[in-house]
């Protein structure tokens, strides 16, 4: 949550570069280019372009990841639920017509308990739904009724597989096969999922006011019942800071994690609205001033009192403390001095809720007790983004990525703890070939023909509202010419990708949008999580909360 000033500059790169575009590429193409990266960044692009992650148009149905056929000679299909994978062990495969998937992991993904008995018989049960049936037979029973199944129950390569649409539309979902793409779609039904957004002061085109309320400051003065601030969970400000000393700041400098001039109407919205504002304070580890910090038990007790004191006017405190445990060295130091500053906190605060803030345990930054944290906090929140590398192009919050960040977090933290970050922002590289190495007179190097290594340059992270793609400016009496290929949604991306070239640069763009808010939005749902929160209100596209409230049926 460090790079508001980063985001502050989005739109100007993005629009310069937008207005150079000339020439799009094929993902073969963009493949070769890539291919002097060496081995580390050429195998981490394969498995972003290559390994299943099939790049799909807006509005389509997403393409099968393999395309030969399975061990069993069945050719296998894509199945997806809520725009987004499911974690097979083996592939999903059609047979005579009937999406087979293996069991147990479509249990995890719709949320219904598998148990298997020694007479052979399995019971599946969700809510009031309960499904029994036997490994080769196409009798079932819901609910004790029977029922025929169009293929039995099978194992393969020791997993059970069932047929994908009944189990499915007998849990209440909706399953739509795209017979192009042979994939299945699996819709799942709404459900209440509480939403909350990070409201932060940003400049005049990324207002996190516009977001919230629904129109441009000041207005409106009440919100109606359609704003976001009537609807949603709530608002986490991001107006204070921690400084080294341990003293609380509304004016921090370095991040821009400041008090606007304006908050007190921001305030009487969000109580007008019946939302609830909850008070954000920032600290950050560099030169490990956040580690000193802690490590003394005075500045740390004082600090819990100033944010209790502070947190007074607000309905809560939430806790982003960023980086602490980089070096392996501090790790458990930094775990058992963040924890007692936490139970100090929880202890001033008394009944007013604590939410921490905690970075992914498939991160960098791992200094957190992630367990004692879910404890101390009435809610965790999971910053299951930021994984993007400086060195190779790839997306802020890949599926893999969050999937496996979830299931991490879960082992430590209750589910009905635990909200799932999510961004608003995508990433914008450039890749540019480096010339071969001359003899400093101008000249070639015979021996290296081929270049250098390319490079990379991370240039933004766009706004889900900002138009990202090259384009040819237009002539005298022209139109101006689109040249950025078609943009696309990959599920395993979990975003939107595009690509194009200007002046030897190939411009690599991973982007957000209303589709990759709801699909992140259903995967909490997925896990059974207690929300989501969304970093930040400021960047989304318009209509972000009607594309929430199509895969939500209450968001607070």
């Amino acid at each position: 949550m460090n790079d508001m000033n980063a985001l502050r500059r989005t739109r100007t790169i993005c629009s310069g570069i937008a207005a150079h575009g000339s020439k799009s590429r094929e993902s073969q193409s963009r493949l070769k280019h890539l291919a002097g990266w060496g081995r580390l960044g050429l195998s981490l692009v394969m498995a972003f372009l290559l390994s299943g992650l099939s790049l799909i148009a807006h509005g389509q149905a997403p393409n099968a990841r393999a395309s030969g056929p399975s061990p069993h000679g069945d050719m296998p299909v894509g199945v997806y639920l809520d725009d987004l994978p499911i974690a097979f062990p083996i592939s999903p495969f059609l047979k005579d017509g009937t999406t087979m998937v293996p069991l147990r992991a479509l249990s995890e993904a719709l949320g219904f308990t598998v148990q298997w008995h020694e007479s052979g018989t399995i019971v599946c049960q969700k809510g009031d739904t309960a499904i029994e049936l036997t490994i080769g037979s196409t009798l079932v029973t819901v609910n004790n009724r029977e029922v025929a199944l169009a293929q039995p129950p099978q194992l393969v390569d020791g997993h059970t597989v069932v047929p994908l649409r009944f189990f499915s539309e007998a849990m209440d979902y909706v399953v739509k096969w795209d017979a192009q793409s042979r994939s299945a779609l699996v819709i799942s039904p709404k459900e209440k999922l509480p939403v909350w957004g990070f409201y932060a002061l940003g400049s005049s085109e990324y207002s996190s006011w516009e977001d919230f309320f629904g129109d441009k400051y000041p207005y409106p003065l009440v919100p109606g019942p359609d704003s976001p601030a009537s609807n949603v969970a709530g608002a986490i400000l991001g107006w204070f800071a921690v400084d080294a000393e341990g003293r609380v700041t509304d004016e921090d400098s370095d991040y821009g994690f400041r008090r606007p001039d304006a908050w007190g109407s921001a305030m009487i919205g969000m109580e007008a609205g019946g939302s609830q504002a909850i008070a954000m304070y920032f600290g950050d580890n560099r030169k490990g001033r956040l580690s000193s910090l802690l490590a003394d038990p005075l500045k740390r007790e004082r600090l819990a009192m100033s944010i209790a004191s502070s947190a007074t006017s607000f309905d809560g405190a939430a806790i982003d403390f960023e980086g602490l445990g980089l070096d392996p060295s501090e790790r458990e130091r930094d775990a058992v001095n963040f924890t007692a500053f936490l139970e100090a906190l929880r202890q001033y605060l008394q009944d007013r809720p604590l939410m921490v803030i905690v970075q992914p345990l498939n991160g960098h930054y791992l200094g957190y007790d992630h367990k004692r944290i879910g404890e101390i906090a009435d809610a965790v929140i999971l910053m299951a983004y930021g994984y993007e590398d400086p060195r190779v192009p790839t997306p802020a919050a890949p599926w893999n990525k969050v999937e496996e960040a979830i299931r991490l977090e879960l082992e430590q933290v209750p589910a009905g703890k635990l909200i799932l970050g999510v961004p608003a922002y995508g990433t914008l590289y450039a890749v540019e070939d480096n010339p071969p190495e001359g003899d400093g007179e101008g000249n070639r190097n015979p021996g290296n023909t081929a270049g250098g290594s390319p490079t990379v340059t991370l240039l933004s992270r766009p706004a889900a509202r900002d138009p990202v793609g090259g384009k040819i400016p237009a002539g005298e009496g022209d139109a101006g010419i689109e040249t950025a290929s078609p943009e696309t949604y990959d599920p395993y991306l979990s975003c939107h990708y595009s690509t194009w070239e200007s002046e030897c640069i190939t411009y690599h763009a991973f982007t957000e949008s209303n589709r990759t808010l709801a699909a992140r939005a259903s995967l909490a749902k997925r896990h059974g999580l207690a929300g989501i929160a969304i970093w930040r209100l400021g960047l989304l596209q318009p209509g972000w909360l009607d594309a929430l409230l199509e895969v939500a049926s209450q968001v607070r």
